[in-house]
């Protein structure tokens, strides 16, 4: 038996990603659904959820939470909520998509629904959001292509670090080398002085 599939749950506070996270480990039992940070013990993601409010459109801070926590996950899907309380939900959706897009290309291709998952009056609102949950957990490719964006986000921290690295070493021969030439100087002034001093 294989070990459920982890569901990293992620957005700005105030969102709706705790109940989203409630609403879907009730309708989705066999999956694992775990908030940022709480997902260390529960292994890599197998697919990262966006859940965004459908307050106003999401920020550039918002885009990089799901950027840091897409890092190593191709799978992503994202979600407006609380679009039982904003009627104009479908506006904000479209501007999320268009801003996400914009920030890296590779979300543009992430697919968006709206829901409801604590709804003031009446039932969740979660039908399609659980389908395409579905959909992308079962999608044969999905851990070929987690894997690949894993060695990519690995190559990337890997180059990062050895660049981190190169510029150190310049700092530290540029150091080295005003360091020599203070005490090269320290030593012509000392010799000029005892030169006078003989004289």
């Amino acid at each position: 038996m294989t070990a459920p599939a982890v569901v990293l749950v992620v957005g700005p506070p105030r969102a709706g990603v705790t109940a989203m996270t409630a609403e879907l480990r009730r309708r989705m039992p066999e999956q694992t659904f775990v908030e940022a940070g709480g997902h260390a013990d529960a292994g890599p993601p197998a697919l990262v959820l966006f859940v965004v409010s459908a307050v106003a459109p999401v920020t550039e801070s918002d885009c990089a939470t799901v950027e840091s926590a897409a890092s190593t996950t191709d799978a992503v899907v994202a979600v407006v909520a609380k679009v039982d309380d904003h009627r104009d939900w479908a506006r904000v959706l479209e501007a999320d998509r268009a801003r996400l897009a914009a920030r890296a290309p590779r979300f543009g291709g992430v697919p968006w629904v709206g829901a409801a998952a604590a709804p003031r009056l009446g039932e969740p609102v979660m039908d399609e959001l659980v389908a395409l949950l579905g959909s992308r957990l079962s999608d044969p490719t999905r851990v070929e292509r987690n894997a690949l964006r894993a060695a990519e986000a690995r190559a990337l921290a890997l180059r990062g670090e050895r660049e981190q690295r190169a510029r150190d070493r310049r700092s530290a021969a540029a150091r080295h080398v005003r360091e020599v030439r203070s005490e090269l100087a320290h030593a012509r002034l000392a010799a000029t002085h005892a030169a006078r001093r003989r004289c």
